[in-house]
């Protein structure tokens, strides 16, 4: 999920595919372990496990806010102006930025969903508001005809 150049949504399903692999895994370990204590053995360290099941523990919570940006980016896109809500959509965007910014740190080390998921939402945090504007009563005939 982490690879340069693809999509979210192909991300996203090699996220899920991950964590199968990697619950099975986990569950082997546990499996081990338990058989470890049984006979009084020391329980062997799988760091390597253990480090794949933290990032895909970041990037879970990346991908869930990925995630519901993309349904409401298809929705915004496929509603028609004159249905558009756009009251209803700047507080979803800013519910999003809210979610996005108490994200961990550790993602903002190297995973660049997270950077491209930051410039998503700048856009509709820049472009809203100016929506909003145009939409008020007192120009909304002038520059509505100009925007559609």
């Amino acid at each position: 999920p982490s690879v340069v150049g693809i999509t979210p949504y192909e991300a996203i399903k090699r996220l899920n595919d991950f964590q199968k692999q990697f619950d099975a895994y986990d569950s082997r370990r546990k499996t081990l372990d338990s058989i470890s204590i049984l006979f009084g053995l020391q329980c062997k360290p799988f760091p390597e496990l253990d480090k794949t099941g933290e990032e895909l523990g970041l990037l879970n919570q990346l991908y869930k806010v990925y995630q519901v940006f993309l349904n409401f980016d298809k929705s915004f896109r496929n509603t028609l102006w004159s249905d558009v809500d756009l009251t209803s959509a700047h507080d979803q965007i800013k519910a999003l930025w809210a979610q996005f910014l108490v994200l961990p740190e550790k993602l903002k080390e190297n995973w660049e969903a997270y950077f491209d998921l930051k410039k998503e939402l700048n856009k509709y945090l820049n472009v809203l508001p100016i929506l909003l504007l145009l939409n008020e009563k007192e120009i909304r005939n002038r520059h509505w005809m100009q925007v559609m």
